[in-house]
C-alpha cells in the first residue's frame, strides 16, 4: 500500500488545472501556520510545530499592539498625560479642576408679615382699587452646606408697583455696600444661628387694584324700615383662606338703634357705641358669606336717604399665606463670597379695611 507524502493529495486531477466547475474559486485557502521559534523536536523523534495565536487586541479600542497610539504602549516613557495630548492652548490640568472645590449652597428663607391698613377707592375711575398703607417686618433663616460659616449674601428689597419703600435694616446682622446709595444691603448671619432672625422693617404707601377679598355693601329702604347687607368674597387665587374675621358696620344718627335686629349671620349690636359686629371663623378661598341687619328710621325715608344714607364698614381678618403689598426680595451672592443661592418666601398679614 502506498503512502501518501506530506503535503500530497489522493486527487488525480489535482496537477493538471482541470477545473470545469469553477471549484477552486471559491475554495478558501488554507492559512499558513506562523511558526514561532522553528521546529521543536519531541521526546520520541518526531517533529512538532507551534502556532502562534492570533495577536491581542485591546477591547475597548479595537486595536492590536502595534496599531495603538505611541503614548498608550510606551512603558519606559513616562505616563499618558491629558495636557500633553492637546493643544498648549486648551491644555488643563486635571489634578487641579478635580481639588478646586465647589461653592457652598445656600438656603434662604424670607418670612415677611405684613400690618396692612386700606381704604376702599368708591369713585368710578378707580373702582376695585384700594389705598393700601404696609408696615412689615422681614425675617431670614439660613442654611448652608459649608460646616463651618453660612457665607454673606445681598440682600434686594423693591416695591413692583414702583412705589418708595422705607427699608430700615438690622444692624446686628446687615451692613451697606461700600459703594453709598446702592440699593442693597449684605446680610452675614453665623452659622450657630439656626432660628430666623430679624433682618429689617419697611413702611410703604400705594395704590392697590386686586386685594385679596372684595368687600360690598347694599342699604335698601321701605318706608320706616331699613335693611344693611355687608358680603365678603374671597378670591379664587389666593395661596390660602381667610380667617378670624370682625366686621363692624356704624348706624347712622337717622336710625333707632333700639330697633336692631340681626337677621343673618353671628352678630350683636352695642347701643352705646351704635355698632353692629359680626365674627366669621375662616372664609375659604373662592367663596364668600353675607351678614345683614334690620333697623328702623326715625321717620319716614325719602328718595334721597338711599342715596345719603351711609353705613360705613370695617373689617378685620388674617391670612397665613398670602401677601397684599407688592414688596419683594431677593437674594444673591455676595462679592467675594461664591455661592448657589436659593430661597423661598413665606408671607402672612393682618388686615384692617375700611368701606366708607
Amino acid at each position: 500500500m502506498k503512502s501518501v507524502e506530506r503535503g500530497k493529495t489522493l486527487d488525480p486531477f489535482s496537477g493538471d488545472g482541470f477545473d470545469p466547475f469553477g471549484l477552486s474559486k471559491n475554495k478558501p485557502r488554507p492559512r499558513s501556520p506562523v511558526l514561532h521559534g522553528g521546529p521543536s523536536i519531541d521526546r520520541d523523534g518526531s517533529q512538532s510545530i507551534s502556532i502562534q495565536g492570533p495577536p491581542e487586541v485591546n477591547r475597548l479600542t479595537r486595536a492590536s499592539a502595534e496599531q495603538r497610539d505611541p503614548l498608550e504602549k510606551s512603558g519606559g516613557g513616562g505616563a499618558f498625560s491629558l495636557s500633553e495630548a492637546i493643544d498648549d492652548g486648551d491644555a488643563i490640568s486635571v489634578s487641579s479642576a478635580r481639588s478646586m472645590p465647589l461653592p457652598p449652597k445656600l438656603s434662604i428663607r424670607f418670612i415677611i408679615h405684613e400690618e396692612v391698613s386700606s381704604m376702599a377707592l368708591l369713585d368710578a375711575e378707580n373702582e376695585g382699587a384700594s389705598e393700601v398703607c404696609s408696615e412689615g417686618t422681614l425675617q431670614v433663616q439660613v442654611r448652608s452646606s459649608d460646616a463651618n460659616k453660612n457665607v454673606p449674601f445681598v440682600l434686594i428689597p423693591a416695591a413692583l408697583s414702583g412705589s418708595k419703600i422705607d427699608f430700615k435694616a438690622n444692624d446686628e446682622f446687615t451692613r451697606k455696600p461700600k459703594k453709598i446709595g446702592l440699593p442693597f444691603h449684605v446680610v452675614d448671619v453665623p452659622k450657630p444661628i439656626m432660628t430666623p432672625v430679624s433682618i429689617g422693617t419697611y413702611s410703604l404707601t400705594e395704590q392697590v387694584r386686586h386685594m385679596p377679598l372684595l368687600l360690598e355693601r347694599k342699604v335698601t329702604m321701605y318706608n320706616e324700615t331699613c335693611r344693611v347687607a355687608v358680603q365678603v368674597r374671597s378670591k379664587l387665587s389666593n395661596e390660602g383662606n381667610l380667617t378670624d374675621f370682625t366686621i363692624a358696620v356704624a348706624l347712622p344718627e337717622r336710625i333707632n338703634v333700639e330697633t336692631i335686629e340681626v337677621v343673618r349671620g353671628n352678630g350683636t349690636c352695642d347701643e352705646l357705641k351704635r355698632t353692629v359686629k359680626w365674627t366669621v371663623g375662616e372664609l375659604v378661598k373662592g367663596e364668600s358669606f353675607m351678614v345683614s341687619a334690620l333697623c328702623k328710621l326715625w321717620s319716614r325715608s325719602t328718595p334721597a336717604d338711599e342715596a345719603n344714607l351711609r353705613f360705613p364698614v370695617l373689617l378685620r381678618c388674617t391670612a397665613n399665606l398670602d401677601k397684599i403689598s407688592s414688596v419683594e426680595f431677593r437674594a444673591m451672592q455676595a462679592d467675594g463670597h461664591p455661592a448657589s443661592v436659593q430661597f423661598t418666601k413665606t408671607h402672612s398679614f393682618r388686615l384692617l379695611h375700611r368701606l366708607k
